[in-house]
């Protein structure tokens, strides 16, 4: 994986924060910045699929007694499976994280 430099403007007291935070925790400012970046990525991956499920719902109602709906429901379910990171996989189960 290449690795590039950049700088980003913050306040100065979630700098101290930061470098704080990394200098308890043992990494780098760096490490603690993707971290967290990370975190937020994941956060935002599990939203996008959350609102698939909301606009399938919306769409084709929530009767489990329509064949319909519980093939739908099957084929979102993968699709959305195969897009989960596998970290958030635990044997088999979804692991929800929020921030």
């Amino acid at each position: 994986m290449s690795m590039v430099k950049t700088a980003v403007s913050i306040e100065k007291e979630l700098f101290d924060w930061v470098d704080n935070t990394a200098e308890a925790d043992g990494v780098s400012r760096s490490r603690l910045f993707v971290v967290a970046i990370e975190k937020y990525r994941k956060s935002r991956e599990s939203e996008r699929m959350s609102d698939q499920y909301n606009k399938f719902f919306e769409k084709y109602g929530q009767n489990p007694d329509d064949e319909i709906v519980l093939q739908g429901i099957k084929r979102a379910a993968k699709n959305v499976l195969q897009k989960v990171p596998q970290d958030l996989i635990y044997g088999q189960h979804l692991v929800i994280l929020t921030v």
